[in-house]
């Protein structure tokens, strides 16, 4: 088998077998091994875990489709800790040089330099724990496998010369387990010029074993562990973090994961399946350009997430940073969920988008919890199909396009059923909330405010409102905090306003809106003082404030003020970034 090795380890008394060597366990092998619990399957959200089709509710006026099914401990498909492991190898990088240990000798590798390569496959082992440390300037780790394994980063620095970083060439789960108070970096080649050794297996050659991006699996990937994992991509096509199967983070994931990608077209996280985010920090970068791929004949824009399914967002904290040409934060082919932790998302490229679902169905986007600030070029949040606001608190600022914009064709289109939301767009024809009718925009709830041109694709029509609601045309919005306060000064609601603009076309919706009751609303220059609730400095209220510039009668429903159209203001502020007071 080429120039392959076999050695035989004497086992430390930490490891845990017997004392007259390692025995060869029985190989077990997992059901779905390339899937995660039973999901619904394409275009039905994917298979998250323990989803069982679309669930909730999905009918026209939303809902979350991704209801959260967090695994427990015991859950051998998501938990190191709930499989056995008997077997064990040690990778250590030193320089320009690695030496591999295995506690078997049916464990096969290959060490050319520091390019180091473990072969679990030949000989059909599993129940096996990969343990890497130290750096390298001039190496790389490889793995083939048959069957799940843990790999236990401890440490580890590693730059490539000749492509990836990481390759993990086993199709089934990878449990990469950060160690507790581990860094652990991977930069891969500028371009890929091909690894020393490629292992010959189901007939697959050289030409066609995958290498995506610097971290590459070819089966789910499951980050448990407190340590910190910083991948940077550089090669053009290819990816940071590039997995064929899934990427999730455990609910007790405390560490951090960070992934730039510099190269034209690149992903900071690509996957073919669903994203899951559970806890933990993530901070995504892509600083590369838009291309064009001529075998595919299309171009590649760059993306801080790249799903081919769905992405779900539970909690932790997510940052994404892209810059590039038609880059986008977060892209699914399928439906998107937020349902807790933090995210603050920035496209500062032209006609770089936010959040973006391609599937034509109800609750495409939906957003159930988290605190979640979008500041883009073009769209704040996009959907083919319908987004749906149930909870938490969002903020969007699209100095170039729409703030929120549905091309779900029919009613419901966006709907508002708690929460907070504020949405700005620049001026006319871009629009604060766009579903090419003001009669597929539906209110039950939440606190919304949003501004640009003339709302619901210019329609005259009324939203369908069940908690009142107005639709205030022609306002002057300056920058500062657009008010609005009873009949006693108390405020409701005091929303940051990022820009200027003359004649907005906005709607403002509370559920402390009673029906036939008179309110004031204006410019305010700071915060309301004494505010009971505050949202950083996006949002207030409670307190006092005195505004005149203008009162409203709020309705049972939908109701509307003032005529006129929108003009000015809509740029981004000199140099991008969030607007601040």
């Amino acid at each position: 088998m080429h120039n392959m090795k076999k050695i035989t380890l004497i086992i430390s008394a930490l490891l845990l077998i017997t004392a007259c060597g390692p025995k060869v366990e029985p190989i077990e092998r997992q059901e779905n091994p390339n899937e995660f619990p039973p999901g619904p399957g394409p275009g039905t959200g994917g298979d998250l875990p323990g989803d069982e089709g679309d669930g909730g509710n999905t009918g026209d006026e939303g809902g979350s489709p991704m209801e959260p099914n967090i695994p427990t401990s015991d859950d051998p498909d998501y938990y190191w800790e709930a499989n056995s492991w008997t077997r064990e190898v040690k990778v250590e990088f030193k320089g320009s040089s690695a030496s591999v240990t295995s506690s078997d000798k049916a464990i096969l590798f290959n060490v050319v330099g520091a390019y180091v390569t473990i072969d679990m496959y030949t000989n059909d082992v599993s129940k096996t724990v990969v343990r890497v440390s130290g750096s390298s300037s001039d190496g790389s780790l490889k793995i083939y496998g048959q069957n799940k394994f843990k790999l236990s980063l401890e440490g580890v620095d590693l730059c490539s010369k000749k492509g990836a970083a990481l390759n993990d060439q086993c199709h089934k789960r990878v449990f990469i387990h950060l160690k507790e108070g581990s860094d652990n970096r991977f930069t891969d080649a500028s371009v890929y010029s091909g690894d020393p050794f490629y292992l010959d297996k189901d007939g697959f050659t050289k030409a066609e074993e995958d290498c995506k991006g610097c971290l590459f699996s070819e089966g789910n990937v499951i980050f448990s562990g407190s340590g910190s994992l910083s991948v940077k991509g550089s090669c053009s096509m290819k990816n940071g973090i590039s997995v064929d199967g899934a990427v999730y983070t455990r609910p007790d994931f405390k560490g951090s994961i960070s992934s730039a990608v510099s190269s034209a077209g690149g992903k900071a996280i690509k996957s073919n399946k669903e994203v899951v985010l559970t806890s933990g920090a993530v901070n995504l970068s892509a600083t590369g350009s838009r291309i064009y791929d001529s075998a595919e004949s299309d171009y590649k824009n760059p993306a801080g997430i790249k799903s081919d399914s769905t992405v779900h967002i539970i909690g932790g904290s997510l940052t994404i940073s892209c810059t590039g040409t038609k880059g986008k934060g977060i892209k699914a082919e399928d439906r998107i969920a937020i349902d807790g932790g933090v995210l603050k998302l920035t496209t500062t490229g032209s006609e770089g988008e936010g959040i973006e679902s391609k599937i034509k169905v109800a609750g495409a986007i939906t957003v159930n919890g988290g605190d979640n600030y979008i500041n883009t070029r073009d769209d704040g949040i996009n959907a083919a199909g319908s987004i749906v606001f149930n909870g938490g608190r969002t903020y969007v600022w699209a100095s170039g396009n729409d703030g929120l914009d549905s091309n779900y064709g029919q009613s419901n289109s966006i709907v508002f059923n708690g929460g907070f939301i504020a949405a700005f767009s620049a001026a006319s024809p871009e629009m604060g909330i766009d579903a090419d009718n003001n009669s597929r925009i539906t209110f039950k709830g939440g606190t919304v405010f949003t501004s640009g041109g003339n709302q619901g694709g210019g329609s005259s029509s009324g939203a369908s409102c069940t908690q009142p609601t107005v639709w205030a045309q022609g306002i002057k919005l300056t920058t500062g905090y657009f008010t609005v306060t009873d009949s006693e000064n108390k405020v409701i609601m005091s929303v940051y306003v990022p820009r200027a603009l003359n004649g907005s076309y906005s709607f403002i919706s509370s559920p402390e809106f009673k029906a036939n009751g008179t309110y004031n609303y204006g410019m305010t220059s700071t915060a309301p003082a004494e505010s009971s609730e505050n949202w950083e400095t996006w949002y207030y209220c409670g307190g006092t404030a005195k505004v005149t510039d203008g009162t409203f009668t709020a309705g049972t429903g939908y109701s509307s003020i003032g005529t006129g159209g929108s003009t000015g203001g809509g740029s981004r502020p000199p140099g991008g970034g969030w607007p601040r007071p």
